[in-house]
């Protein structure tokens, strides 16, 4: 049964605890302006005199990561500072107990004995330090000391806590506003009712704007004009339906010119959800506008160029449908799909791999690309028209990769070709026949690049291209790629400054030189080839030494020939002044039969030579052409010699020279034409004395070898110079003459001595030491070794020379003098001459007189000879006349005109008379 004492006691407990709990509720409020720090001082200072503890250590978590604050109160014992170190160990050791919440006993920091401790953990939402309370007391800690440490500590967590919750905020909110006046984006915010009350600085420098013309709606006053409403019903809309806000639209810049800004924000709502305005942030986008604007027009250009392109452009898909294309696509492919996938219009693709085997549509280049090939630049195909017309093609494709390297479809181009492999083929068969012409043109053509000095100076050319026909024109093999001084270091510079002049000028050239260091004469054609800076000369020629080497000849051969007609006038004048001074002599002058019987035999003289020198000519002639046939018949030799030199002994003797003969002491036979051979050696004998200075030494060896004789004349003369050597026996060659003439002749027996001996399967050589040491000719003749019979000799002739009877002659000549002067000549034989000097006269003249013999001259005015025979020999009357042809055309062509024509006997002027009276006394006996 409780007791009053008792029940006074619990009434003065409670009293006390309402007192203390009074104490503590009103803590706060002096706690409002103190910090942490001091929030739990008070807190010990208040618990440790309220409860009369001995201890009390309250430790608080910093603040954001600062050290913990500590505060420490203790009971009548000296300083607490001094115990401090000891009290963190106790409380250390109390917080490693596994169970904090119940009292404890723990030695007495401050002296003998126990102390009662009790941990109370501080804060309201989360912990944020620890109190601990000790008391000697050993009902410690009592309800009533439960009470006001809870108490007293809830009232401290509350206030420490909202102090640190408004520092977070003070913080949270410098902390915006630090960023929105440093972040990129304009930060802004408003209140419910859309007033601005934060505009980051951002938005001020952009602007231009300060905070009084900023806040509220007075942003609005810097949007574009044109923009302005638009914006300011966009942002009150949204914000009337607390929806977000996103606009784009210009803003005036500080600058003076508007730029484009997205303006974008979102609503605030209060931890219950009260809509409590909109932040947001405004971002400048000019240059991504600008960007976009570009790449708009990038676009546009692109789609312009696109379709404009003279390529077909197609993008394709993994099924081979084209999804875009241009518009020069759509000629290849109206149906949109690709070739290879086209069954009806595939056909109308062709193309050949390099054996000329077709390519199945499975390679075209579409589907190669679908499966991952790159087909570039792509191959060449035909394409047929809707017009049945075929063009060519190039078509290229590449595959499209998307992120994972998956292919999703690929592009192909088309390019018309079609102008381009024209022309090539044009082009392919042009220089298939200007590589026909290089390689088979009779000319030497060659590229060359002129190779220049750093002074601007030609030194060298490299060729580039060589025809065929270069090596067989120059003698240079393998040229190409070569330098000319590399190939002929002695060039001469003529050529290398020539070609790069023209390189230089571009001025074609055309020339004839020599050039000795390739001893070869070349008619040129050079001119520049392609653009001046390539320095190319394009250069076609011809080796013409041999052309060059003939007109020397000719050259040489018509001064000879000029030399021979200037000899033969002269040689033709010699007699002609004795026959026309002997003329003149028997007309002017009275002479007795002595003197008219002198001047005739002189006359005579002088035709005789004359006629020699004509018949020389002719003779050279009838060799040269080989129209003389030899009486070839085994000779001795010695027996020519003695003819020969029974000829020349009169010109040796008249020239008092020494003629030694060496011949063979056996005889040694040869097998030829008598007449030809003696002419042979006569004329190396008649050569050695007129070239051997008077009183001179003559030498005739003959040479006895197995098959062949040889005949060597050799003399100590005037002899020859090398070039004289390598030319004697040319026609009308002869050595250098005085103006008198002392040696005659026409430079003809030399070459007759070489066409006879070669006719004769010999050869004939000449050599001389030089100028005035002599000359020695050998002529190498067949031995005959066995005597050859000759067969088919002709009977005897009958003595013609026998006259029998006058002839009645009709004489037609249209030269007065030579018609008269062969009638004198046949009335003096005593023959009965009818003279006329016309074909039509002759004609009627021979039918009225019906003449034994007619002697016609083959050169008539109005009917040449040979008509003239014919028609006698047609005419009844004259059709058994003999015809005789008078003629200054000896050769034997002529000789067998004339006896076709009818004509019986041919006489070549001058006519030999005794020869002509011989067949006129053998017509008298036959007749």
């Amino acid at each position: 049964m409780q007791t009053s004492e008792n029940h006074n006691s619990e009434v003065e407990r409670l009293r006390q605890t309402t007192r203390d709990l009074i104490a503590i509720s009103t803590l706060p409020a002096v706690w409002g302006g103190l910090q942490s720090e001091d929030v739990i001082k008070s807190l010990a200072g208040v618990l440790l005199k309220t409860l009369n503890l001995d201890l009390v250590y309250i430790r608080l978590a910093g603040n954001s990561g600062s050290d913990p604050i500590e505060a420490i109160c203790i009971g009548h014992h000296g300083a607490a500072e001094s115990f401090q170190p000891a009290v963190c160990a106790m409380v250390d050791s109390l917080l490693a107990q596994p169970d904090t919440t119940q009292p404890a006993t723990v030695p007495d920091p401050f002296g003998d004995g126990i102390l009662r401790v009790s941990l109370m953990r501080f804060g309201i939402a989360q912990e944020n330090g620890i109190v601990v309370t000790g008391s000697r007391r050993a009902d410690f800690p009592s309800e009533h000391d439960r009470l006001i440490l809870g108490v007293g500590t809830n009232q401290a967590a509350v206030v420490v806590e909202r102090q640190r919750t408004e520092q977070a905020l003070q913080k949270s909110e410098k902390r915006f506003l630090d960023v929105g006046d440093t972040a990129p984006a304009m930060l802004w915010v408003t209140e419910p009712d859309g007033y601005c009350t934060f505009l980051a600085r951002g938005w001020y420098e952009f602007t231009g704007q300060n905070e009084n013309e900023g806040l509220g709606f007075g942003w609005i006053d810097a949007v574009h004009p044109e923009d302005r409403d638009r914006v300011r019903k966009a942002f009150l809309d949204a914000n009337e339906q607390k929806n977000e806000f996103l606009c784009e639209h210009r803003v005036l810049h500080a600058d003076g010119n508007y730029r484009w800004v997205i303006d974008a924000g979102r609503p605030r709502l209060s931890p219950s959800g009260e809509f409590l305005g909109i932040v947001g942030n405004v971002l400048d986008i000019t240059q991504r506008k600008q960007t976009e604007e570009a790449l708009r027009e990038a676009q546009t250009l692109l789609s312009t160029v696109f379709e404009i392109l003279p390529v077909g452009v197609g993008v394709v898909n993994a099924d081979g449908t084209i999804v875009h294309s241009n518009q020069e696509m759509h000629r290849y492919l109206p149906t949109k799909v690709m070739p290879s996938r086209d069954d009806a219009r595939h056909k109308r693709w062709r193309a050949n791999h390099a054996d000329g085997r077709p390519i199945d549509r499975d390679q075209f280049p579409g589907a190669r690309a679908l499966r991952g090939e790159q087909v570039v630049p792509g191959i060449e195909m035909l394409h047929t028209q809707d017009d049945g017309k075929e063009i060519w093609t190039q078509v290229a494709a590449v595959p499209i990769r998307n992120g994972s390297k998956q292919i999703t479809g690929q592009v192909s181009v088309v390019t018309n070709i079609d102008a381009f492999k024209r022309t090539e083929d044009a082009l392919s068969r042009s220089e298939e026949k200007y590589r026909s012409l290089f390689n088979e043109m009779d000319e030497g053509f060659c590229i060359v690049q002129v190779i220049f000095n750093d002074n601007g100076a030609p030194v060298d050319y490299r060729f580039i291209e060589t025809n065929p026909m270069f090596e067989h024109q120059t003698g240079i093999k393998s040229a190409t790629g070569k330098t000319a001084r590399e190939l002929q270091p002695d060039i001469e510079a003529f050529w290398i400054e020539t070609y790069g002049r023209i390189a230089l000028t571009g001025q074609a050239q055309r020339f004839v030189d020599h050039s000795p260091s390739m001893g070869r004469w070349f008619d040129v054609n050079a001119f520049r080839l392609g653009l001046p800076e390539k320095r190319q000369v394009a250069i076609l020629f011809r080796d013409i030494t041999e052309r060059k080497r003939i007109e020397q000849e000719l050259h040489e051969s018509g001064r000879r020939k000029d030399e021979f007609l200037a000899m033969l006038a002269h040689e033709l004048r010699n007699p002609l002044a004795p026959i026309g001074a002997g003329a003149e002599l028997l007309q002017l002058v009275e002479l007795d039969d002595t003197q008219v019987r002198k001047t005739s035999e002189i006359i005579s003289r002088q035709v005789s030579h004359m006629t020699n020198l004509i018949d020389d000519l002719l003779d050279v002639s009838r060799v040269t052409r080989g129209l003389v046939e030899l009486d070839n018949v085994p000779l001795e030799i010695r027996h020519v010699i003695a003819d020969a030199v029974e000829q020349v002994n009169p010109l040796i003797y008249s020239k008092r020279h020494h003629l030694t003969l060496h011949l063979p002491p056996d005889s040694t036979m040869v097998f030829g034409d008598a007449k030809r051979l003696v002419q042979i050696v006569a004329n190396l004998l008649n050569n050695a004395a007129k070239y051997t200075p008077e009183g001179g030494n003559i030498a005739l060896k003959t040479e006895v070898q197995d098959a062949h004789v040889l005949l060597e004349v050799m003399d100590n003369g005037i002899g020859m110079a090398p070039e004289l050597v390598d030319r004697v026996f040319d026609l009308f060659s002869q050595a250098e003459r005085t103006s008198d003439r002392s040696s005659g002749g026409l430079g003809l027996g030399l070459a007759l001595v070489k066409s006879l001996g070669e006719l004769h399967g010999g050869t004939v050589t000449a050599s001389s030491a030089g100028i005035g040491k002599g000359s020695r000719f050998v002529v190498s003749l067949p031995r005959l070794l066995q005597p050859v019979k000759k067969t088919g000799e002709a009977p005897a002739g009958i003595n013609l020379h026998s006259a029998s009877r006058p002839l009645k002659i009709l004489a037609v000549d249209d030269n007065l003098d030579a018609a008269a002067l062969l009638s004198m000549v046949l009335e003096a034989a005593g023959h009965h001459v009818l003279v006329e000097h016309g074909a039509v006269r002759a004609m009627e003249r021979a039918r009225i007189e019906v003449p034994d013999v007619c002697i016609l001259d083959i050169g008539l005015p109005e009917i040449d000879g040979n008509a003239l025979a014919q028609r006698l020999r047609a005419q009844p009357e004259t059709a058994k006349s003999v015809l005789i042809a008078v003629t200054g055309y000896g050769r034997e062509d002529d000789r067998k005109a004339a006896i076709a024509a009818g004509f019986d006997h041919h006489l070549v002027k001058p006519v030999d008379i005794k020869k002509l009276t011989s067949i006129l006394a053998g017509i008298g006996v036959l007749q």
